[in-house]
């Protein structure tokens, strides 16, 4: 038998499995061999257990417990501490380190005076390339009251020193209390209520390696770049119940020092410099506050700088303002053209460009899959200038097939209920859109965002020329649609040159020969799922204006495409943002935090159409009258629809925007509901109120089936991953 007494270490173990064997080690590396080391696992749901029974397998020094439900902090300490059988205790956190020397050096200090009820040395606290040195301010051995007050002025963590297990026992053991969160318990007063019946020792070597597991070293950088982990949000919220936590410390600090069996003098000056202490505490959580905040309000600036650096974020703003510009044109024009044609004329307008983007899938789709290869390509200038040769190409090879679909220009008319002139130009118009769409998504994903945005305004503004010709009236839709055609013909020249010079600068390497079989084109994957999906979208934003104009009469018409522009108004503000996002979803270096943007997005959507239902339903009429014209008061009963629909139209938008960039089938939920959309769309009462309610709730139910898919997508990938 050893003649050295016993020392009992309590480890507390917590979902700590990869640093307790690291700690577990330094404790049994000792040089002073005589200890029993007392494990009880809080708990844990990791492999903690794992770890500490097959080491209590290797040492027979190791006793350990695996406790059935967590006991919490202040509880599992005493748990460890009613298991001692030595003379002497210490508890040990799951994560430290010690000297070889720690137990050895406290122990002989303990063992010169009977009386030392704890002994403790000076230690650093570190974490990963931060190191803090804490140096108590004790003499080698403190006693009675000056002790006592001391620490009552500067609470040090004394915790983790060695005890006189039957004194500490005596006293309690942890501190346990009914405060009602927290650890329930308090290591400032068990060492405090221990002091009362004794003496410190103090080595002043370096012994102990605490890590910092509360992140007190890094605090204000994790703060400074805005890392709200789950982890550092709970600790967040623990720290403001820091008063709470201290008042309880309060309590007790001038209960056992009141009952003590010091005498009135000093019981009096222990109170004070308890209030002293509970003061300076809290005048200490209030700087932290202030300092954290600070750090925060940095970090939002600096987030705000570098997101202003990003690309992707300076094209956005140059788009919205682009956006702005052109919409405001729109509007303008909209509005002229309303007030001057009236119904009858707005719906002609409106109905022409519902057939354009019907027949326009095709363009839409070659735009999107240009656009993301052009912009995924290592060097989009050179990528860029090949597709051109290319596209230039086919186009000399194959111009006598535009010539097939203007012989079926005479049966438009008959088809559609569009006007004669609405009908000579709509092909011509398609066509244009097709041999310009190469050029706009070149300049998009060669991310020249500014040149995209100037180009981008030629259209509203001829627009708004042909409206304004209109007003005065010189002839009516047959002015506007020419001038539209001219500013497609004019925006394509324009392309056409800059994208040719752009790629001339930025490269001089030969072109990249680009072979297609339109075979493999047709049947690929990707192109048949966005096919689909931009199908879907487009019959969905345009399919009812076609009905309408069909069943309806052309004043009824003319209502429900206002309608329509009040319900799709959000969409046609973030119209650039949805380009953004497609670049944006498109490339992998975002992937991190694509899935919060779009959830984001979405209850951006959402909030906004309950702020625009506010709107539409006090101040509809006023802004019909203005806008519009009295011609148009029939559409106020119907403006809230409008409103709702609005967000559920732009989430859908972006969500299917979103499964487009990321090649993922779930883009073809809208199509596959579609046909459902267009049956009731045919059985519905010949009622426009019956066809808005129907988009209204139409629109939330896929955004209902795009959330299961998305879940249950999810919940499949997770059981795969373990599977595998």
């Amino acid at each position: 038998m050893s003649s050295k007494p016993l020392v009992t270490v309590g480890l507390i173990a917590y979902n700590r499995d990869t640093l307790i064997g690291k700690s577990i080690r330094s404790l049994l590396s000792q040089s002073y061999s005589n200890i029993e080391l007392i494990i009880s696992n809080d708990a844990s749901s990791d492999q903690t257990d794992k770890i500490c029974r097959n080491l209590a397998k290797k040492d027979k020094r190791i006793t350990y417990y695996q406790q059935k439900k967590n006991l919490g902090l202040a509880h599992n300490s005493n748990f460890v501490l009613q298991k001692a059988r030595g003379k002497y205790f210490m508890w040990a956190s799951d994560d430290d380190l010690w000297h070889k020397d720690f137990i050895k050096t406290l122990v002989n200090l303990l063992e010169e005076n009977k009386h030392t009820v704890l002994a403790m040395s000076n230690y650093y606290l570190f974490k990963d390339g931060y190191r803090q040195y804490v140096k108590f301010k004790f003499k080698k051995t403190t006693t009675g009251f000056p002790l006592v007050k001391n620490y009552l002025l500067h609470p040090t963590l004394l915790i983790w020193g060695i005890f006189r297990t039957d004194v500490l026992k005596q006293a309690g053991g942890f501190h346990t209390d009914s405060r009602p969160f927290l650890h329930k318990g308090s290591d400032a007063l068990t060492v405090f209520r221990l002091l009362l019946k004794g003496n410190l020792a103090y080595s002043r070597k370096t012994l102990l390696y605490k890590r910092d597991s509360g992140f007190a070293l890094d605090r204000y950088k994790i703060l400074e770049d805005l890392n709200f982990t789950p982890d550092i949000t709970y600790r967040i919220k623990r720290y403001c119940l820091y008063p709470l936590m201290f008042t309880y410390d309060l309590f007790y600090f001038l209960k056992y020092s009141l009952t003590s069996s010091y005498g009135f003098y000093e019981k009096l000056v222990m109170a004070a410099h308890s209030f002293c202490w509970y003061l300076r505490v809290n005048v200490g959580i209030i700087d932290e506050i202030i300092k954290g905040t600070a750090y925060i309000i940095k970090g939002i600036v600096s987030g705000a700088k570098k997101f202003g650096r990003n690309e992707f974020s300076q094209g956005g703003a140059i788009l919205i303002i682009s956006n702005t510009v052109s919409h405001v044109l729109n509007y303008l024009s909209i509005f002229i053209i309303a007030r001057s044609l009236g119904p009858i004329g707005y719906g002609e307008i409106t109905v022409f460009f519902s057939y354009a983007s019907i027949f326009s899938v095709p363009i839409s789709v070659l735009s999107i899959v240009l656009t993301q290869k052009i912009s995924s390509a290592r060097n989009s200038f050179f990528y860029s200038e090949s597709l051109e040769a290319l596209f230039l190409k086919k186009l000399k090879k194959w111009w006598f097939l535009f010539i097939f679909p203007l012989l079926l220009t005479p049966f438009i008319h008959k088809v559609t209920n569009l006007t004669q002139s609405s009908s000579y130009l709509l092909l011509p118009f398609i066509l244009l859109a097709f041999i310009g769409v190469f050029y706009g998504a070149a300049l998009q994903g060669m991310r020249l965002f500014s040149i995209y945005a100037v180009i981008g305004l030629l259209p509203g503004f001829f627009k708004l020329i042909g409206a304004i010709l209109t007003s005065i009236k010189i002839d009516g839709t047959a002015t506007i649609l020419l001038f539209i055609i001219f500013s497609s013909i004019l925006s394509f020249i324009v392309s056409h040159k800059v994208v040719k010079e752009k790629a001339a600068l930025k490269t001089n390497k030969s072109r990249l020969t680009i072979g297609v079989s339109w075979r493999s084109v047709l049947l690929n994957q990707q192109i048949i799922v966005t096919s689909i999906s931009m199908l879907g979208l487009v019959l969905y934003s345009n399919f009812d204006l076609l009905v309408v104009k069909r069943i309806f009469s052309s004043e009824e018409a003319g209502v429900y495409s206002a309608w329509s522009f009040f319900a799709k108004l959000p969409l046609y503000i973030i119209a650039p943002m949805i380009s953004i996002s497609f670049v944006y979803f498109a490339s992998n270096l975002y992937k991190k935090h694509q899935e919060k943007v779009l959830v984001i997005a979405i209850l951006l959507f959402i909030i906004a159409s309950l702020i625009l239902l506010s709107v539409y339903w006090y101040f509809g009429s006023f802004f019909i009258r203005i806008f519009f014209g009295e011609k148009f008061i029939k559409l106020g009963p119907y403006l809230p629809y409008a409103a709702l629909f609005s967000g559920f139209y732009a989430s859908i938008a972006f969500i299917s925007n979103y499964f487009l960039a990321r090649k993922n089938l779930k883009a073809l939920v809208l199509p596959l509901a579609m046909p459902l959309y267009i049956f009731f769309l045919f059985l519905m009462p010949k009622q426009l109120s019956s066809i808005m309610i129907l988009n209204v709730v139409f629109s939330l139910f896929v955004i209902f089936l795009y959330g299961i898919v998305y879940f249950f997508g999810k919940i499949i990938s997770n059981r795969l991953s373990k599977d595998f």
